[in-house]
């Protein structure tokens, strides 16, 4: 398995994972209620944010646009229905792309995801009645910063001597984190890219690389179209091949002298 995939790997797990916790949570028959109860509402919503934390933020949000409760009490009364969230979360399970949330961003601490350039991952789900009515949606905003977690967790595997850049670009080729764990320039060689292929490209910092892809599209509803990019400078392993061949070489030598060393020894004694 290449770097890029095992981040593809990490990346749909986690998502598919808090698709269905947002998704079993919005079937709670405490938040079915019409109108649902705000403090015990607010109770599960803080029970599954203390389970998954990288939810900087879960709300309920009813079918009128306005937060009905949310973790720390943050947003609550608040019209949030122009969310682009908000129309698909009320027709089915739901994930948005990477986007900030100012209003999120400067209510939350770093620790929770917030802060200056803090951005999310979105997840909602309808809440139904029994009979099928749509009564609103809970939604969970997830920190970007999980993404950047999971970059700076598999490139420290990499050997020193083969630093290795790791990229998330979107469908379009726009990058959702860079190589320094920020957004960064469209990638503009998206045609070039094949998934799951070893093969040489002109990489970011303009320098040939070997590089490799991995596709971010194993949820089983939910597609974003996200591709894995990992690129190692060509010259840096090439570097090491050449090493390892004159080690080789060096390695063959010297069996080759302790075999005729070996056999000079036999016919001495003959």
């Amino acid at each position: 398995m290449t770097s890029a995939e095992a981040v593809a790997r990490r990346l749909n797990e986690d998502l598919s994972r808090w698709a269905n916790e947002i998704e079993h949570l919005a079937q709670s028959e405490t938040l079915e209620s019409e109108p649902a109860d705000p403090t015990a509402a607010r109770r599960l919503l803080e029970d599954l944010r203390r389970r998954s934390p990288t939810f900087s933020w879960i709300g309920l949000v009813g079918a009128d646009g306005y937060v009905t409760a949310g973790t720390g009490g943050l947003l609550e009364g608040t019209d949030v229905s122009i969310r682009p969230w908000f129309g698909p979360g009320l027709a089915g399970l739901y994930l948005r792309d990477v986007h900030p949330s100012v209003p999120l961003a400067r209510r939350l601490t770093k620790s929770q995801g917030g802060g200056e350039g803090a951005s999310f991952v979105s997840a909602a789900a309808p809440v139904r009645t029994r009979d099928g009515r749509t009564t609103g949606l809970v939604v969970g905003h997830l920190t970007w910063r999980w993404a950047d977690d999971i970059r700076t967790e598999v490139t420290s595997l990499v050997p020193r001597h083969l630093p290795m850049r790791l990229w998330i670009l979107g469908p379009d080729g726009s990058v959702r984190l860079n190589a320094d764990g920020g957004y960064g320039r469209p990638w503009s060689r998206l045609s070039e890219l094949r998934a799951g292929v070893y093969r040489e490209i002109l990489g970011s910092n303009a320098r040939t690389v070997i590089a490799a892809e991995a596709l971010v599209d194993d949820l089983d509803r939910l597609h974003l179209g996200w591709i894995v990019l990992a690129e190692i400078d060509r010259e840096a392993v090439v570097g090491r091949l050449d090493r390892l061949f004159l080690l080789s070489l060096v390695g063959i030598g010297l069996m080759s002298l302790f075999g005729l060393s070996a056999a000079w020894s036999r016919e001495s004694r003959c």
